[in-house]
């Protein structure tokens, strides 16, 4: 598959889960618990805020190695499959 088809299956997909991902409920819901910025959360994870907020906002998707990172970061609040999940 090339990456027009791959990028065109991720806004698909984005398209179809408008208002986000069970991941991305989850991780609001851990970042108020915790008392935590989407800027302390974006630092900690290596990415920008922007970046966050996108994936948040169901705007993209992160990859295997964010999906992990903000699996260890929340302690398994939000599993990477959580991503791939209706809300």
């Amino acid at each position: 598959m090339g990456l027009e088809q791959l990028v065109k299956r991720e806004q698909k997909f984005l398209k179809h889960h408008a208002g986000g991902s069970v991941a991305s409920k989850k991780f609001r819901e851990w970042l108020s618990d915790m008392g935590t910025t989407q800027a302390d959360a974006a630092k900690k994870m290596g990415i920008s805020e922007e970046m966050l907020s996108r994936y948040l906002n169901g705007e993209h998707l992160p990859g295997l190695v964010k999906a992990k990172a903000i699996t260890d970061l929340t302690l398994g609040k939000v599993e990477a499959y959580d991503w791939l999940t209706e809300s």
